[in-house]
């Protein structure tokens, strides 16, 4: 749309300007443009909760077209939880209707006296007044933006209670219950009296090439449905992972020291669809349509493998209702069901190890598995009451807080908790050692290893279909580092990577298709995975200049723990096997042995 609006919320001001050509080519949009604004602007003695931190909403070329599940938008800023790039990505209708506003970035800064919520219709942009708005739930801040606004269509992203007490695991929703989570951006928005940003146009979305690009779409979506995955996300969505991850030992269990759960059977996807599901819903604009919406007398919500994974296994809870009523507690309040699961577990092995206690948290028995407990700490972390003010800290500063050795077994790398960090790939262990976020499955995530069926893609790939053998490191540094940039770009694009690197329905190729015939400016799948890299290595300066170097990139210290069951039990990745990786994949990255990239590389990928 060729436009940027920057709010300044301390002096209550906005602008709009243009984009640059040259930095829409070089970064595309979503996150990349995001990342590159954050690295110019924000620096290392920037306070991720202060005033001159910025909070960026970014979408992407393919926003409110017909390309498939293009619903995708980042919100980008310096994480108050790990100190470095920090950002979430949510797939809701508020990126189409960025676009359909005429803006392709948001970009605000500062902090407002009181509570406001930004208001855009079309070009017209308000700073209002939020103080009755405050205090709400984030379904109810949406419902009442909407009410007052008198537009049901217009598309809100806020923040819960958790954001408003800058919680630093606290999210950004949308949608009632799309999730931008990761990072503690919802503590970003809180810290700015934000307490959302409404967003309503009638502008069109043109495209460069309208003929080609709708060839492109069609072709896209018929790959879509022709990859062997497609009809069991489509149908199950992402909790088929449960059963599947339990039997290979890789689903994380009592705060990762297990890779199965004994109860999987009754918190998995069959179970789940029998006696729960309400509706089968889509993203904007997408023909997967893998999520799976819930409405009980406790609540409502929607499922993802994750949230049954860190509510469930990763607790010893084997209560399907109960965690169904736990992913709703928790998206009312504004918090990243990641973190949090992994913040109760590590909680739950402390009141275990004796190093916090039922009067510390006021009478909470934090048990494994008590799943009443588990709702009354949600609402301590949330509202930081009493021991909840620790865990709101996020794992690495609550197992500092609490000492008496709990920093040897809190589970996060760079300050990120992780997700699923059991599987038995060595890949994946070099993906979250050097993912940008920290111990991000999401950075650097790829579905090759261990999947023979993707052999002739591997080998098409790479050239090799050593990559598959998840027991092995070789190719791993290489596998890595083209899913990295390969995700840069979907990110960018503002794209779904579930038909990219779990489909593997859309490649380098495809997405430089749709990406030309969109824009009219034309490029090929290498030249996108190089902006993909360039991208990349834009966050890791970032987080150079914070002080991160390779000292940092290590995984969460159970991934090395050998698998305790399953088909691979017995297996296991080594530090000295991570170490090997780390040389060869910063030679492919062209950084110096110390993780920094080099000024070789950085000029030839023209970062300045």
């Amino acid at each position: 749309m060729g436009n940027v609006l920057r709010v300044d919320l301390s002096k209550k001001k906005t602008v709009v300007h243009k984009l640059s050509n040259a930095l829409a080519r070089n970064f595309i949009g979503g996150r990349g443009l995001n990342s590159k604004v954050l690295y110019d602007e924000v620096g290392p003695d920037v306070d991720p909760l202060g005033p001159e931190n910025l909070l960026i909403f970014g979408v992407g070329p393919l926003n409110g077209t017909l390309s498939p599940s293009s619903s995708k938008w980042t919100v980008t800023a310096k994480s108050p939880l790990t100190g470095i790039i920090g950002d979430g990505c949510s797939g809701s209708r508020l990126g189409a209707e960025m676009k359909y506003a005429g803006f392709d970035q948001i970009i605000i800064k500062g902090r407002a006296k009181h509570p406001v919520y930004l208001w855009i219709d079309d070009g017209n942009v308000e700073i209002r007044d939020a103080s009755h708005v405050w205090g709400k739930t984030t379904v109810e801040a949406e419902k009442a933006v909407k009410q007052e606004l008198g537009d049901r269509e217009a598309q809100v992203a806020c923040i819960g209670p958790a954001g408003e007490n800058l919680v630093r695991i606290a999210c950004v929703m949308s949608d009632l219950y799309r999730t931008a989570a990761r990072t503690g951006i919802g503590a970003v928005m809180g810290s700015k009296n934000l307490k959302a940003i409404a967003v309503r146009g009638g502008k069109d979305v043109e495209v460069a090439n309208p003929q080609a690009f709708e060839e492109v779409v069609l072709d896209a979506n018929r790959k879509i449905r022709e990859d062997p995955l497609y009809e069991g996300y489509a149908t199950v969505g992402t909790p088929i992972l449960i059963d599947w991850l339990n039997a290979q030992g890789g689903l994380s269990t009592k705060y990762y020291e297990f890779g199965s759960f004994d109860k999987a059977g009754v918190i998995n996807a069959e179970t789940f669809l029998k006696k729960h599901k309400n509706i089968h819903i889509a993203c904007f604009g997408c023909s997967i349509h893998c999520t799976h919406y819930f409405m009980e007398d406790y609540g409502q919500g929607k499922l993802e493998f994750a949230h049954l994974f860190a509510l469930g296994s990763l607790c010893l809870n084997g209560d399907l209702s109960s965690i169904l009523e736990n992913i709703s507690l928790s998206c009312d309040l504004g918090l990243d069901i990641i973190s949090l699961g992994s913040t109760i577990a590590f909680a739950m092995e402390c009141y275990e190890k004796g190093l916090i206690t039922k009067k510390d948290l006021d009478g909470i028995e934090l048990t494994w598995g008590n799943h009443d407990a588990m709702n009354e700490i949600i609402k301590f972390i949330a509202y930081r009451k009493g021991f909840g003010d620790v865990l709101a800290e996020g794992v690495r500063r609550a197992s500092e807080k609490i000492g008496k050795g709990a920093e040897k077994f809190a589970q996060h790398t760079k300050g990120l908790e992780s997700c699923c960090q059991n599987l038995p790939k060595k890949g994946w262990v070099l993906a979250y050692a050097t993912a940008t976020r920290g111990a991000d499955h999401l950075r650097g995530m790829e579905n090759l290893e261990g999947i023979e069926f993707r052999k002739e893609k591997a080998i098409e790939i790479f050239g090799t279909p050593a990559v598959i053998d998840l027991l092995s490191t070789e190719g791993k540094p290489m596998l890595i580092k083209w899913h990295q940039d390969l995700l840069a770009v979907i990110d960018s694009l503002e794209t779904c990577k579930f038909n990219c690197d779990c489909l593997y329905a859309l490649g380098p190729e495809e997405l430089a298709n749709l990406f030309s015939t969109a824009t009219g400016w034309e490029i090929d799948g290498k030249e996108l995975l190089k902006i993909g890299e360039r991208i990349y290595n834009i966050e890791r300066m970032f987080n150079v200049r914070e002080g991160i170097s390779r000292k940092d990139d290590v995984p969460p210290n159970r991934m090395f723990k050998p698998l305790s069951s399953g088909r691979y039990k017995g297996s296991q990745a080594t530090p000295e096997e991570l170490n090997r990786m780390l040389d060869e994949y910063y030679e492919l990255r062209g950084w110096n042995k110390n993780g920094i990239p080099t000024k070789q590389k950085l000029k030839d990928l023209n970062i300045t």
